[in-house]
């Protein structure tokens, strides 16, 4: 098992222009989908809790930025 993570951590994720914001991909290949699926509510009050109202994560197997709360919309809102 340790030699699958070693190996699935050498591979480079794409650069979908998200790498520059805060946040947490979470595992190789699965991210931070375990968690998600366990508990929506909880593992994104961490997450902002962690790095605020705009984060990268990974989930389902892409990567993506998530936005919370009225700032955070107004920013690609306006």
């Amino acid at each position: 098992m340790n030699v699958l993570i070693e190996r699935l951590r050498g591979v480079r994720r794409l650069d979908c222009g998200i790498d520059h914001l805060p946040g947490d991909y979470g595992l190789p290949v699965f991210g931070n989908s375990f968690k998600m699926l366990a508990d929506p509510d909880g593992t994104r009050r961490e997450m902002y809790r962690r790095f605020g109202p705009v984060y990268r994560t990974h989930f389902l197997f892409k990567p993506m930025a998530i936005l919370l709360g009225p700032e955070a919309a107004q920013l690609v809102l306006l």
